[in-house]
């Protein structure tokens, strides 16, 4: 069932096209019946939810289209019940559990949706009920690159980086790489590279499952820098490209209003990184973990038969962030940069 569910989402995402025409009040508020969106293979919002709806419903499964607030509109919007909202979607009924779907977008794989959905307001009419979206959890949304850097003993660095996130994140990559050719894709690539160092040269890419929803999207990318790693003296600074430098929500030091954003999420990133037999690994930054309400970092360097690992891991359940918990919040995240900031030495020796 939840096979057919997946492809009856993927249909409405990518064959219904986001086209918002209204006539009157009355399709203002409630939509097309679906065989008229069906045949005219467009309609916005309220359409796509009654589509959705029907055929889910065609299959056995129930499911009412909702308003909704969507990120950004007050929580208490429906405390007194009303109509009013600037979106819908649809809640869906399986085995006992309730879960939602947003048909609108269009690079959305099942049973992921809209971030700007997350944790908002809803009234679902059929169902006469008023209440609040669920927050998917952070793993829900997961940002995850693997890395492998092999060193030769000048310094340069042939690369590779595979990225498979989910989730949110998925969803925008695809969105993104869909609207462009491959030429401008190369473009783009060929300036990332160049981003990543001085000189760095494109070898290979490849975006698997681009177009197919259904399948997880996997990037690859390989490349090589002439100078990643820099000598003083016998010694080598290892430098690694991709690392987060700075986080803007540090730049006030105080605040006087909340910090909010749409949702939660992880990330994952790991750095596998091959030294050539002349260099002798020096020293490594010690391991940081942090547990707070808002945010989890396990960050650590480990020794490898050739070289090192950096892994990192972070839980950002940073959807709220009060005035008073600034500070200590502030203060989570500039240590985090500081760990990201430090490097691992190599020593060159005679062999």
């Amino acid at each position: 069932m939840e096979q057919k569910i997946a492809r009856i989402y993927t249909f409405v995402q990518r064959k219904i096209r986001y086209i918002s025409i209204k006539t009157d009040f009355g399709t203002g508020f409630t939509g097309h019946p679906a065989e008229v969106t069906l045949v005219n293979g467009y309609g916005d919002c309220t359409d796509k939810a009654i589509v959705l709806a029907t055929m889910l419903k065609a299959i056995g499964v129930e499911a009412h289209p909702i308003v909704l607030g969507t990120f950004g509109f007050a929580h208490d919007l429906y405390s007194v019940p009303n109509l009013n909202g600037d979106h819908a979607i649809d809640r869906v009924f399986l085995n006992g559990r309730v879960f939602f779907l947003d048909s609108t977008a269009e690079t959305f794989r099942y049973p992921f949706f809209r971030w700007d959905d997350h944790g908002q307001p809803y009234v679902d009419a059929l169902g006469r009920k008023v209440g609040f979206i669920d927050m998917p959890p952070p793993d829900a949304s997961r940002g995850v690159e693997n890395w492998d850097v092999q060193f030769d003993a000048q310094g340069r660095a042939t690369l590779s980086r595979v990225d498979t996130s989910t989730g949110l994140f998925e969803a925008i990559y695809r969105e993104e790489l869909e609207q462009i050719d491959q030429r401008e894709r190369e473009k783009q690539l060929r300036e990332l590279v160049l981003n990543y160092g001085p000189g760095g040269e494109l070898i290979s890419y490849k975006d698997e499952n681009l177009h197919d929803v259904d399948q997880p999207l996997k990037q690859t990318l390989v490349f090589r820098l002439p100078a990643l790693a820099k000598k003083t003296g016998a010694v080598w600074v290892i430098d690694l490209p991709g690392l987060p430098t700075h986080f803007s929500r540090v730049d006030n030091e105080t605040r006087r209003t909340t910090l909010l954003s749409p949702t939660q999420f992880t990330e994952d990133l790991s750095y596998t990184v091959h030294l050539p037999p002349n260099w002798k690994l020096e020293d490594m930054p010690q391991p940081k973990l942090i547990h707070t309400a808002l945010i989890d970092f396990d960050g650590r360097y480990e020794r490898t038969a050739d070289g090192f690992r950096l892994s990192f891991h972070v839980i950002n359940r940073d959807t709220r962030v009060e005035p008073q918990q600034y500070p200590d919040y502030r203060k989570t995240l500039i240590e985090i940069e500081a760990f990201f900031a430090r490097r691992a030495f190599a020593r060159e020796v005679s062999q």
